[in-house]
């Protein structure tokens, strides 16, 4: 009797020579019809009876084992999807079971060998074949899938303050990718995860970056402006220059940083009756040496702000009051 191997009805049978009796010899396998054939083929484990019957008619019965052989019974793979539509899939081959070894593998119809992690893989299916010493094999059909790739996402941006590092910027509908997401701004190093960055410097450029759990990113730029600071200009709408050294005099209050092309105030009959670039340089309200009526006045203000290299001008009415 030949055994069966890797689990398989492959066993065999084979009856030889008949000693005593009268030939012609036939054979009767588990009580099938008795027939010449002394070759049986295909079997399964398990126990065989086997009688021999003689021309005469004269038989005699004995039993006889086919034991398995157990080829691969099972084997352990644990697959890691790819990410962000890389070619970072992989497959372990963790445990077999069963078979003789050593053992080789094939994925995907590529040469057999010993390695059990197969690394930089595309999405697909993957089938393995492990082989065992006696040439069992087992096969097994396994797929690696990919994450979702990080997209898109968008920025919004709140200028800064004339005279304060208080810009914003704030990260929204984030497409694609997965959860959890960390947000990072470049400069500075500063990552959380709420998406939301304060106290930002104006007149600044920002790279931001979004990264989620499998640290699949994506990164964008935005601009946080800041606040012209040349529009913080202060005119008052009276004063009182009449020598109590309260309100004598009239000096609009500027930023540090601009530059005065001309301030003019002048009557209601157009005639300019104050002029400077000086913004150091205030009217007391006398004209040719004389006091000016009290009466409204008109003023008109250019200058020149090196934050843009921008041009502004203002306008207004002046009360004087004695």
């Amino acid at each position: 009797a030949t055994n069966t191997i890797c689990n398989k009805n492959n066993g065999m049978l084979t009856i030889g020579q008949v000693i005593g009796g009268t030939p012609f010899f036939i054979f009767s396998l588990n009580g099938q019809t008795p027939s010449a054939n002394t070759v049986y083929n295909n079997l399964a484990s398990g126990i065989y009876t086997v009688t021999a019957i003689d021309i005469n008619g004269c038989s005699i019965t004995k039993t006889i084992e086919i034991l398995p052989s157990s080829g691969i019974n099972n084997v352990e793979v644990i697959t890691k999807n790819a990410t962000c539509n890389l070619l970072n899939g992989e497959i372990e081959i963790s445990n077999i079971t069963g078979g003789t070894a050593p053992y080789l593998i094939a994925l995907n119809g590529q040469a057999a060998g010993n390695a059990l992690i197969y690394k930089n893989l595309n999405i697909g299916n993957y089938t393995i074949i492990i082989s065992d010493a006696k040439g069992c094999t087992f096969e097994i059909l396994k797929s690696i899938e990919s994450t979702p790739d990080l997209n898109s996402f968008n920025l919004q941006a709140s200028m800064a303050s004339c005279n304060a590092n208080d810009g914003k910027i704030i990260i929204s509908n984030v497409d694609g990718g997965t959860l959890p997401f960390s947000y990072n701004l470049q400069l500075g190093n500063n990552t959380n995860n709420n998406g939301t960055f304060n106290n930002l410097v104006g007149n600044t450029n920002y790279t931001i970056t979004v990264s989620d759990i499998y640290n699949c990113s994506k990164t964008s730029t935005v601009f946080v402006n800041k606040e012209e600071c040349c529009k913080d200009v202060f005119i008052p709408s009276a004063f009182t220059p009449n020598g109590d050294n309260r309100n004598d005099i009239l000096l609009p209050t500027y930023s540090d940083n601009l530059l005065i092309k001309s301030f003019i105030i002048a009557n209601r009959f157009g005639e300019i009756i104050f002029s400077s670039t000086n913004k150091n340089e205030s009217w007391n309200g006398i004209y040719k040496g004389k006091d000016c009526d009290v009466d409204v006045y008109f003023y008109y203000l250019r200058y020149w702000c090196p934050v843009g290299d921008k041009e502004f001008t203002k306008k207004g009415d002046i009360t004087l009051i004695r």
